[in-house]
């Protein structure tokens, strides 16, 4: 699917995806950052829902949820006062990385992973970020390839997103990037 997604806030998300060939809408969804609409015409359903979580389907597209296309596409560092970082060097085959485990306090229980990102150690590009749950189970795993300057920016044009439990994952292209565009 053809998608265009317009990012006017970190919280506001609308994502229209096009069935290929026809370019007829395969879905449309929004976001204010506390709830979200999808609606998937092919289907006559429309969803209305909070972003943060929801009932798991058993059709991926039903699943889709904008926190998940934020959370990949704008990932973001530990929050001052809420999360910690410790930072790790590794190797994989014939790449070295840098992580950085993020670790956020769950009361009780300590701390827990909140989240892993992994850059290239040569370039410091992102290659990777797993998000976790306070159980420890692995929620999301991005990964960051191909990166090119967009307005002096350098972002990945190629985005795999894999969401296990909520039977579905993206790959998403960047072929157009505009920031702070009117």
């Amino acid at each position: 699917v053809r998608a265009f997604i317009l990012i006017r806030r970190p919280a506001f998300l609308r994502m229209i995806g096009l069935y290929p060939v026809a370019q007829t809408r395969a879905f449309d969804m929004v976001s204010d950052g506390e709830h979200f609409g999808l609606y998937i015409p092919s289907r006559n359903r429309f969803i209305i829902g909070n972003s943060q979580g929801g009932r798991h389907s058993d059709t991926a597209l039903e699943n889709l949820r904008p926190q998940h296309i934020l959370d990949a596409l704008l990932w973001r560092g530990p929050e001052t006062g809420r999360e910690q970082a410790v930072l790790e060097a590794a190797s994989e085959g014939p790449k070295s990385y840098y992580i950085v485990h993020v670790l956020r306090s769950a009361g009780e229980r300590g701390l827990v992973l909140a989240r892993n990102l992994w850059f290239e150690r040569r370039k410091l590009t992102l290659e990777r970020m797993q998000i976790f749950e306070d159980d420890g189970e692995e929620v999301t795993d991005a990964r960051y390839s191909n990166y090119a300057e967009f307005s002096g920016i350098p972002y990945a044009q190629k985005i795999t997103l894999d969401r296990p439990k909520d039977h579905y994952g993206l790959a998403l292209t960047v072929s157009k990037l505009e920031f702070n565009h009117p």
